[in-house]
């Protein structure tokens, strides 16, 4: 999830996203295999992806913030590429890496804030794509 996001926020190289989550704190409990399979496949077939996500949308693509466009991105891809997982684990997985997310987009925005002397502010908008905590 957390590569996919930063792959919709940045456009980096998938290359580049994977050595860095591959050097995040607790990696070296994930399935590397697994977590290469999923980021790459993931992203290569996100326009594929988007066109069957896109009909059951309330809104445009474009409007979802990129947290819930990874989100679904990734989820669409288990669900269609890897049914050896379940719908169930997919549904959950989705819910606390999107909790997760935004607890840390709330966090980088407050330090923001902070850094900005406006921490109490509403008016003033976070770093990348306008999403405030």
């Amino acid at each position: 999830m957390q590569g996919i996001y930063q792959w919709l926020l940045s456009a980096e190289d998938v290359g580049a996203i994977q050595a860095h989550i591959e050097t995040s704190p607790g990696f070296d409990r994930a399935d590397r295999h697994h977590f290469e399979t999923l980021l790459r496949g993931a992203i290569q077939q996100a326009s594929a992806l988007e066109a069957l996500i896109l009909p059951s949308l309330d809104r445009l693509l474009n409007l979802l913030s990129p947290v819930e466009r990874a989100i679904l991105t990734l989820a669409t891809y288990e669900l269609k590429d890897h049914q050896e997982i379940l719908y169930r684990v997919v549904s959950q997985r989705g819910r606390r890496a999107g909790q997760e997310l935004w607890r840390h987009r709330r966090l980088q925005v407050r330090q923001w804030r902070a850094r900005q002397g406006g921490a109490g502010h509403s008016s003033q908008r976070g770093p990348a794509r306008g999403l405030t905590g």
